[in-house]
Formats: C-alpha cells, structure tokens, sequence
C-alpha cells in the first residue's frame, strides 16, 4: 500500500494557541473520521526525565539543548512513520484521516528559538534529511496563529514553560518557515491553511475538517 494514501493533517502553531480544543471538537463530532496523535513532546521530555520546559531551560546547556531538539525532531519523525505504516494496514473503507499535533517546522522553530546563539549553518545539515523526509509525505499543514484572541494565561498547564515573548518568536519564526517552505529544494508550496484570531472553536474546526479532508 502507498504511503501516499494515508491523509496526514499537521497542526501546527506554539503551545496554547487552540490546537487541542480544535481537535477534541473534531473527534466528538466525527469519532470514525479521524485519528489523533498527540503531541510527543511531553512524551520524549518524560523518557528523558524532565518533568517540566521550564526544567529544560533551567537544567541544560545550550548545547545539550540543541542535541536534545535534534533528538526530539527525529523522534518526531519516528513516531510520524510509525503513525502512517499503522494507519496504511487499515483498510481503505476504514482508514481516518491522521490529525497530528505540529508539524517538523514548529521542531525546526523551536530549535533555533532555543538555540540561536549556538547554531551554525553546519547544524542546519544535521537536520535537513528529517525535513526533506517530511517533505516527501501526503501531509497538509494548518497553522494556529499567535497571539490568541483570548487570555493567555489560559495556557498554562503545568508543563509549559510561559513566556509571552518566546511564543511571540517562536510563532515568527514558524510563519518565516511555513511562508518559504523552509530550505524548499523545489517548487512544491506547502498545502498550509491559516487560520485567524479571535476565530471560535466552531468555525476553527469546520476550517480545518475542510481543509483535512478536501481534494488531494
């Protein structure tokens, strides 16, 4: 079976921008039409015994951080495989459409908004086969704007790390990325759907259920 069969539906966008909620409103209104995988970046911060971001940033080196990002993307990609080959022995009558939370562009952003001063244009390398791998994938992107339409301390879970200006530039740099296609070695444009402010979760989600499940 083709890869190229399975329909992935990336959400991208920094934490507490509304992803989730979306989700759960598409899973209860449409239980058999998709598959959602949450986010493994709590999972991969467990694995390697932190408990918290704010850990991560209190904790480690700017080099450790960078290696950890470099594993956590490829980790990412990992899981990502592993989602569709699972998705791909569905049958075709039966398989959901694969809602992933972000994308390998959020990993990049991240990356460079925790490690800007110690990156070099040789450490792009390290990265560039998991994004052209991404790349080569049926996966669609929609991008949950920052800043919110709403309170923003109504993101705080206990794990993130809050941060009105990190999320403000790590949403910068996600938009630089998703707008260029990031070091695109072709023409391709990214399949990316915009969501916008003070949009309700309603609307959000008749947006991206469009959008997930339209044409390829």
């Amino acid at each position: 079976m083709d890869v190229n069969e399975v329909r992935v539906c990336c959400l991208a966008g920094t934490g507490g921008t509304g992803k989730t909620t979306v989700v759960e409103n598409l899973l209860e209104a449409y239980p058999r039409k998709f598959r959602f995988k949450p986010s493994i970046v709590r999972a991969f911060y467990k694995k390697a015994g932190i408990k918290r971001e704010e850990d991560f940033f209190n904790g480690l080196s700017k080099y450790e951080q960078s290696d950890f990002q470099v594993s956590l993307m490829k980790y990412y990609m990992c899981t990502l495989n592993e989602e569709i080959q699972d998705v791909v022995s569905i049958a075709p009558e039966h398989r959901p459409h694969l809602l992933l939370d972000r994308s390998i562009y959020d990993h990049v952003a991240y990356w460079f908004v925790y490690c800007m001063t110690s990156l070099s244009e040789a450490d792009i390398a390290t990265v560039q086969v998991e994004i052209d791998t991404f790349k080569m994938w049926p996966t669609r992107i929609v991008y949950f704007p920052f800043p919110v339409g709403w309170d923003y301390a109504n993101g705080a879970d206990g794990f993130r790390f809050r941060s009105w200006g990190k999320d403000f530039v790590h949403d910068s740099v996600l938009r630089r990325l998703l707008r260029d296609n990031y070091l695109s070695r072709g023409t391709e444009p990214l399949k990316l759907f915009t969501l916008t402010n003070n949009s309700d979760v309603p609307f959000r989600s008749n947006l991206v259920y469009k959008h997930a499940t339209g044409n390829w």
